[in-house]
C-alpha cells in the first residue's frame, strides 16, 4: 500500500529555506545511516518545525533516490 502524498505541501504554507536545507540534510542522514547526526539535526529541527516542515519532511523522506524538490547541499 502506498501512502505517500501526491506531492508536499508547498504553496499553502512556504517551508523557509533554512528549515528545507534542515530536511534536506536530515534526509541524506538517514539515506546514509548516520545515527548521530540525524539526531544531531532534529534537535536543531524541532523548535523551528512547523506542521508543514514535518509533512515535507514525511513526503522527501518517503521519496525515492532522485526527489523533484531535492535542494542542492
Amino acid at each position: 500500500m502506498d501512502i505517500r502524498p501526491a506531492a508536499p505541501l508547498l504553496d499553502t504554507h512556504p517551508v523557509p529555506a533554512p528549515v528545507r536545507e534542515l530536511i534536506s540534510r536530515i534526509v541524506a542522514a538517514v539515506r546514509a545511516g548516520d545515527d548521530p547526526a540525524i539526531r544531531a539535526l532534529l534537535s536543531r529541527l524541532a523548535p523551528v518545525a512547523d506542521t508543514t516542515a514535518l509533512i515535507l519532511l514525511r513526503y522527501r523522506l518517503a521519496q525515492g533516490e532522485n526527489p523533484s524538490d531535492e535542494m542542492a547541499p
